[in-house]
């Protein structure tokens, strides 16, 4: 593997063979905990690295010393695990220092004690041992031989004779209990009595005084702290795991987000089984993520683990694959303490079972969870008195005097997108950090930052946390993977009907599956205008030939990436290019506010064909508009307009009015001029 400059690293070695001498055939691996972020590298590593031993049973790897500096966490190991042909598995933690180049494994591996075969070897006979011999009366000057012990056996006591030596017993014995005492007696008291002391000791809470140190100590920390989150604004927590980029609340979405840098919280919801288990789902119902419909609560965790899987493909792209439904103990085991977690029990009665389990196996965690609640919910109090963050979320009309009559005040409010700026306002000037959800647009986080808005919940972070496109300037999109990529997004989130849908036929088309729909694609599409302007390039077809005056088309030239309607008003302006029908191409001009547009050039080509593809090309200079229909008889026009120079893009169904004769878009490609 190649391991980044500025990283130190180890390459570890070793040797595995039979007792006859021949080699081992098999695999090493060694597995890194969830997430290593070295911070002065930029780098985040995770996973595992495996060798497969050679002819002569011999392996390297290059491995990241685990004590680069700037990592966290620190104090970590891999865990080491060998796999040989004949059965026998090995795993155990290891460490590997910056200042060794090269390490042999096999020199310091801990034995295993299962895995010996032990061969019997007769030894020499050994000399006789003392033996305790027993009778009435004293020991006969002829009984027994040097070393041994003499029990007589008196009916009310004992006494112990010994040892014999030089051929002689002692004069006298030692009582050992009976009528008239002795040590056996004293022996039983002396135990019962350091019993009793015992019991009371391990029963004690705290019978050193140094349990709180030692937990300080041994137990695990949190890393990352709801504090550590108030360092910079805004910070970032991504809505349901990142729902728009991943299957919501699935551990995929958890370790998708927790690996970028920057985002230094998730969100996890929880509901129960219908035996008791927490799992992380939004809703208490099946139907709207998951290929089942019903109360989670009908179902037992048996047969939500085998029987249910998430439907994120409807939303995402039917080239992803649908996940489990990832209990809280995953998540908890996985990801607590590396991530601020804000846990919402979203009833009553996951609550109690939430509350338990952090009480129980989780009190460790608790200075790194945030615990989520509607303002209303009354769980605040068992949080607060366990030094957890609290984050009350409140209702766009909600009042005041609401807000007032808390009984226990939050540390920070939850405000939704949809409250007015003037309200927002309001919250913000309560004085306690102020969260916003969720929030999909990097113009969203301009508007409400200038508000004073320190957190935003994101369901697409790794978009509204950039600000360029994806990949590598100019770049064609990757519809033909179908996989959603960040910052592709309708006018309404979270709904698969507006969202960008796949060509199944192996195109690498897209279409929107509602009339009048729109979908940035802010994947690609360039958040500042380069010095000499950009060119658009794409293709795009009908599924069947629309009527003469009817059109779709994509919008551009946009300076912030709000939603995109034709004929609305939009809240920035851009330009319109429009196919029509009858062949007609008009390049439209779309000021803020203005819902009609006005036409400022068009030129006359062959009508399109039903699934033809046809080719265009939008030059965006600082001086012009130039716009190129490239398949068939190539025809162009350019309009000296300067009006708008963003480059935010959107695909527009523009008129259409029956889905038959919907568009279809491939190839689209924004590169620099």
């Amino acid at each position: 593997m190649t391991i980044p400059a500025g990283i130190k690293a180890v390459r570890v070695t070793g040797r595995f063979r039979r007792p006859d001498g021949t080699p081992y055939k098999g695999t090493i691996s060694f597995l890194a905990p969830a997430l290593i972020e070295l911070v002065l590298a930029l780098t985040v590593i995770s996973g595992k690295a495996t060798a497969e031993l050679d002819e002569n049973g011999e392996f390297s790897v290059l491995l990241v010393a685990t004590d680069n500096p700037g990592m966290n966490p620190t104090g970590w190991v891999y865990t080491a695990t060998l796999l040989l042909d004949d059965g026998t598995t090995r795993s155990w933690p290891v460490a590997f220092s910056a200042t060794d180049t090269e390490v042999d494994v096999t020199k310091f591996m801990p034995a295993d004690p299962a895995q010996i075969n032990y061969v019997p070897v007769k030894g020499d006979r050994g000399d006789r041992g003392a033996s305790i011999l027993s009778g009435n009366g004293q020991p006969a000057p002829g009984t027994g031989a040097d070393g041994d012990f003499w029990m007589e056996l008196a009916a009310n006591d004992r006494v112990l004779y010994g040892p014999k030596k030089n051929g002689t017993w002692p004069a006298a014995g030692v009582p050992l209990g009976g009528a008239s005492g002795g040590l056996l007696e004293a022996l039983n008291a002396a135990v019962t009595s350091h019993g009793q002391a015992l019991a009371a000791h391990t029963g004690g809470s705290d019978p050193h005084g140094d349990r709180a140190w030692a937990a300080t100590q041994f137990l695990p920390r949190a890393v990352v702290t709801p504090a550590d989150l108030l360092s910079t604004t805004p910070f970032f927590v991504a809505h349901r795991g990142g729902g728009m980029e991943d299957d919501e609340h699935t551990l995929g979405a958890y370790r998708s987000a927790a690996a970028v840098p920057g985002i230094r919280a998730i969100e996890v919801s929880v509901n129960i089984s219908a035996d008791g288990v927490p799992v992380c789902l939004h809703d208490t119902t099946l139907d709207r993520t998951t290929n089942a419909v019903g109360s989670v609560g009908d179902w037992t965790y048996q047969a939500l683990r085998h029987r249910v899987r998430t439907n994120g493909q409807a939303l995402l792209g039917a080239g992803r694959s649908n996940q489990e439904l990832p209990t809280l103990r995953e998540v908890l085991d996985e990801l607590g303490g590396k991530v601020v977690i804000f846990l919402e029990a979203k009833t009553p009665a996951a609550a109690s079972v939430v509350q338990q389990m952090l009480t129980t196996h989780y009190p460790w965690l608790m200075p790194s969870l945030v615990w989520k609640a509607h303002y209303k919910a009354g769980t605040f109090a068992w949080a607060r008195a366990r030094n957890m963050t609290c984050w009350a979320y409140i209702d766009a009309a909600t009042t005041d005097a609401e807000l007032d009559a808390m009984s226990t005040a939050p540390d920070w409010w939850g405000v939704p997108h949809t409250m007015t700026d003037a309200r927002i306002g309001q919250i913000v000037a309560r004085n306690r950090p102020v969260i916003c959800w969720e929030v999909h647009r990097r113009s969203d986080v301009t508007r409400l930052t200038s508000l004073g808005v320190r957190g935003m919940m994101c369901a697409q972070p790794k978009y509204v946390m950039r600000t360029g496109p994806l990949g590598a300037p100019g770049a064609p999109v990757d519809w033909p993977t179908m996989v959603k990529a960040p910052g592709d997004m309708g006018s309404v989130v979270y709904s698969p009907p507006r969202a960008l849908h796949f060509d199944e036929d192996g195109s690498g088309g897209v279409r929107i599956d509602t009339l009048g729909g729109a979908v940035l694609i802010g994947s690609r599409s360039l958040s500042s205008y380069p010095a000499s302007g950009y060119r658009i390039d794409f293709e795009m077809k009908y599924a069947a030939a629309p009527p003469a005056l009817e059109h779709g088309g994509i919008a551009f030239g946009k300076a912030a990436d709000d939603p995109y309607g034709f004929g609305t008003r939009n809240p920035s302006g851009g330009y319109h290019l429009a196919v029509r029908g009858n062949g007609e191409v008009q390049l439209l001009t779309h000021p803020a506010g203005d819902p009609a547009g006005t036409k400022i050039g068009f030129m006359t080509t062959a009508p399109p064909t039903a699934g033809t593809w046809m080719r265009f090309q939008i030059d965006l200079t600082p001086a012009q508009v130039t716009v190129r229909r490239l398949d068939g008889v190539p025809s162009e026009f350019s309009v000296a307009d300067t009006s708008h120079r963003g480059g935010y893009v959107h695909l527009s169904n523009g008129s259409i009015t029956s889905l038959t004769t919907q568009p279809h878009w491939r190839g689209l490609a924004l590169p620099p001029l």
